[in-house]
């Protein structure tokens, strides 16, 4: 019997009061909740699982600290409003979005008629062709100057990315490797050369490609080498090729030190093997790439002299920012910042840790190849490095990454995972009686020292160092207190870890974000005002009235180069415009340096040139087809007529009857046998046939370089229809080659699947009743 002062309380009498609600757990009649039925505390404790389950997941905390990182530095790249600078609006973008606009990967544009005479889509190394991120955005949306910022943005993430999983490979910890994927978001390709998209691609494929080298890589999964080949192959046809010979050097250090110091010591037909048939197939799917482009080009390039400065002031980019005058070097070539955690935490680094001295294998080859020494003669007869002008700037990538590496594996020393709470990051701090000796400790003292010291006679100044240096300042004070804590109790374990790694992440976003920020001049500008600046309207305007180059009668007339002009005016990126409009112009910012006919068409157009006046008026012109009376261009007046009367010179007269992007018709009548010159550029690739007017046999006729760097060829006499096509060489064999790579890295899994098979049947059967081992 219940006593009096044995009454229910107030929940007991509402829970017997109140009816079940459909859908609702029933509460049963005398017991007693836990708390008030309140909704916010039921979506409060809701909220919390769901953060908690997410934070728990590695690759959420990865996605979102990616998202909050691209929303924070790019999210004008996203929205439109800013862009890169300078050469971004050159041919850079504009020639990708021509290259996927007027043709597809299966059926590559061949001729890019928009500049310089037209010249072949393969000789411009720089142009996109094949590259895989620009065709699928250009499959969705016009590949704009908008569109080609948003893929620098993901360019970013996907290089930051990269790197997480080249640490994870390697067995660091998750948090470690966090530290790794913000310091790399910030590496100083993406923003120093955010204009050259192909140095930026290369910053952003290189930790892909280094973890596709390793010995950790997936080798023994279906998909490995597959997707080590086409890790390979989009690399090698975005990137560089100064970067990519120096990457070169660093991949054959980088795989000895994965094949002689990883213990226990990887097999051949486990690593080596895989990587061999990994590069194999990606070398054979570049050729489709790379062999137009010696055949269309040649290997001649740029003679400029080289002139990288190495002195105090450029190290000290490695803690301040660059866009300062009294530095050396280009402002896009001179930085090697890192975040400045990274600094202090190299030095804690264990060298016997295999990663650690794989990294500082690559920091080698990086000095040895990129700063001027006493050692520069040899390194410069080295296979290659001709393609290398910058050295110094073409190392960056390779000291930037060691640098990072060193930080990450030092977190990770200071820092042990643990299974039960992965994202507090550890489970221990290594004290330091577990091997942090006092040598290491002074170098980390040394760190800020040595900074302020290179600021003052460097001569930096107040406003460029105070900020960064006591951010270096701060997190060797954050080290040093870690390293000298004394043993904390069990509980305090997790609480340490989680101060430190937050500490260590916040102040590399930082530190990051000042550096890119304190240097907006080489990443930064509004992107409609520098857009109509250059160009009188914005890219996606000029798309939209676009002129069609297709089905016409004669090709249209150039946009002529104004009266003076230097060589800043005609290859000014003013004329990339045509690219989205759909016009063409004489002048241009190609890469086209070292090619014979480009140089003789530049050289006589340009103001001081003997007949620059001729030459201009010759190359401005619509499709003509004229007498070469001289290795000069035809006069001015001679083209005049020829394109009002037909009667071009020596007895020849041409009438314009076709016209298709790679392909020109004429109606071609000579006196007598005589040279004509196009005035198209010349390029090896092209093709003339010669068929009689009144019907016959067609006959090919040999086509050369013209002094003025058209094209020329000896009419017969008669009445001819001239058909002047241009076909890229080397594409059939290039087809048959990406085909034969193709195969190569299709078929690994097929023989992975055998070899396992075969291995089963051949193992001896397990007696019943036992159990095998997992």
């Amino acid at each position: 019997m219940r006593r009096a002062d044995d009454r229910p309380d107030r929940d007991d009498v509402m829970t017997a009061d109140v009816g079940v609600v459909p859908g609702k757990r029933r509460v049963v009649p005398g017991t007693r909740r836990s708390g008030p039925p309140t909704v916010g505390a039921d979506r409060s404790s809701r909220f919390a699982r769901v953060a908690s389950t997410v934070l728990r997941n590695e690759w959420s905390v990865v996605a979102l600290t990616l998202v909050a990182l691209e929303m924070l530095i790019f999210s004008g790249y996203f929205s439109g409003r800013i862009t890169a600078p300078w050469d971004f609006l050159g041919t850079y973008n504009a020639e990708a979005f021509a290259w996927w606009r007027e043709g597809s990967f299966l059926h590559p544009t061949q001729w890019m008629p928009y500049q310089w005479g037209g010249y072949p889509a393969a000789a411009s190394i720089q142009n996109s062709a094949w590259y895989l991120p620009v065709g699928i955005v250009s499959a969705l949306v016009p590949f704009t100057i908008h569109a080609a910022s948003v893929v620098h943005a993901v360019h970013v993430g996907w290089g930051a990315l990269g790197l997480y999983c080249l640490v994870r490979r390697w067995g660091i910890g998750r948090s470690a490797s966090l530290l790794g994927l913000v310091a790399y978001f910030f590496g100083v390709g993406f923003y120093s050369n955010a204009q050259h998209v192909d140095i930026a691609r290369a910053f952003s494929w290189t930790p892909w490609i280094l973890v596709c080298v390793s010995s950790v890589w997936c080798w023994r999964r279906w998909w490995g080498v597959p997707f080590a080949g086409l890790v390979f192959w989009q690399a090698a046809i975005s990137s560089y090729p100064g970067i990519l010979v120096q990457l070169a050097y660093a991949i054959l250090a980088w795989v000895a030190v994965n094949q002689l110091v990883v213990r226990p010591r990887p097999r051949v037909r486990d690593y080596l093997g895989p990587l061999l048939v990994a590069g194999t197939g990606a070398i054979l799917l570049c050729v489709v790439k790379f062999l137009p482009v010696l055949l269309t080009r040649g290997t001649g390039g740029s003679t400029l002299a080289r002139g990288d400065v190495f002195d105090l002031g450029i190290i000290g980019t490695f803690f301040y920012q660059y866009d300062l005058d009294f530095l050396g070097n280009d402002v896009t070539m001179r930085s090697f910042f890192v975040v400045a955690p990274v600094v202090p935490l190299m030095f804690l680094a264990r060298f016997s840790q295999p990663l650690v001295r794989a990294a500082l294998a690559l920091l080698a080859v990086g000095v040895v190849l990129g700063v001027p020494g006493p050692w520069a003669g040899l390194v410069d007869m080295l296979p290659g490095m001709e393609l290398s002008r910058f050295q110094l700037a073409d190392s960056r990538v390779l000291v930037v990454v060691a640098c990072i590496l060193l930080g990450v594996a030092g977190l990770d020393r200071l820092t042990a995972r643990t299974d039960t709470d992965p994202w507090v990051v550890s489970g221990r701090t290594v004290l330091p009686a577990e091997g942090l000796r006092r040598r290491r400790r002074l170098a980390v003292v040394c760190v800020p020292v040595v900074a302020l010291l290179v600021a003052r006679i460097a001569g930096f100044p107040d406003t460029a160092w105070v900020v960064p240096w006591a951010l270096v300042l701060l997190s060797c004070v954050v080290v040093l207190t870690v390293t000298h804590l004394p043993e904390p109790g069990e509980g305090e374990l997790r609480d340490v870890a989680r101060g430190l790694t937050a500490t260590v992440l916040l102040l590399a976003v930082v530190s990051g974000g000042h550096w890119a920020h304190a240097n907006l001049r080489p990443w930064q500008v509004e992107r409609e005002a520098q857009e109509t600046a250059q160009w009188g309207s914005t890219s996606g305007a000029l798309v939209l009235a676009r002129s069609p180059l297709r089905d016409l009668e004669r090709r249209p007339e150039r946009a002529p180069l104004p009266d003076p002009a230097d060589d800043a005016v005609a290859r000014s990126a003013t004329w990339s415009a045509g690219f989205y409009s759909g016009d063409l112009a004489v002048g241009g910012y190609a890469n086209l340096v070292g090619v014979p006919s480009f140089e003789a068409i530049r050289t006589s157009v340009l103001t001081g040139s003997a007949n620059a006046a001729d030459a201009r008026a010759f190359w401005s012109a619509p499709g003509v087809v004229m007498s070469a009376d001289s290795a000069q261009a035809p006069s001015a007046d001679a083209v005049q007529r020829c394109v009002e009367s037909d009667e071009c010179g020596g007895g020849v007269t041409a009438l314009a009857t076709g016209y298709d992007l790679d392909t020109w018709t004429y109606e071609v009548r000579a006196a007598e046998a005589r040279p004509i010159v196009f005035n198209e550029a010349y390029y090896p690739g092209f093709t003339l046939w010669a068929c009689p007017a009144d019907g016959g046999r067609c006959e090919g006729l040999d086509v050369d370089q013209h002094g003025s760097g058209a094209v020329t060829a000896q009419v017969p006499a008669g009445t001819w229809d001239l058909t002047l096509a241009y076909a890229t060489p080397g594409q059939e064999t290039g087809w048959r080659a990406f085909v034969a790579g193709l195969a190569v890295l299709v078929a690994w899994p097929l023989v992975l699947g055998v070899s396992g098979w075969v291995r089963r049947t051949r193992s001896p059967a397990a007696p019943r009743g036992t159990r095998r081992s997992p």
